[in-house]
């Protein structure tokens, strides 16, 4: 796992190839937004959190490695059905209920 909680895949690349339909584009956009966001939101609230107490730097890892696993976690089921709804051709419906759920529209100029 990386220090963003993304499993790098078996090629090395670290980045899942993006299909060239217009929904796989879309779903990929909305997925890098919907994890940078909770990610910001993540490291906001360590930042408070170390704040607030105090750690020793392994102690401040582990915690920011928990936190990030649990981001990953949460997002895995949701990011997966997204995937394979754009794969499927029904993105669209699907791209606007997360968007409006997760306040993302003013993340995502053009769309």
């Amino acid at each position: 796992m990386n220090p963003n909680g993304h499993t790098p895949l078996p090629n090395g690349s670290g980045r899942r190839p993006v299909s060239s339909t217009p929904d796989m584009q879309q779903a990929h956009t909305l997925i890098t937004t919907l994890r940078r966001q909770s990610e910001e939101i993540g490291q906001s609230e360590l930042q408070r959190l170390f704040n607030r107490i105090n750690l020793d730097e392994q102690e401040q890892r582990l915690v920011v490695a928990m936190s990030y696993s649990l981001i990953h976690q949460i997002l895995q089921q949701p990011v997966l059905r997204l995937q394979q709804e754009a794969a499927n051709g029904n993105g669209e419906s699907y791209f606007k209920v997360v968007r409006h759920l997760f306040a993302l529209e003013n993340n995502l100029a053009g769309y």
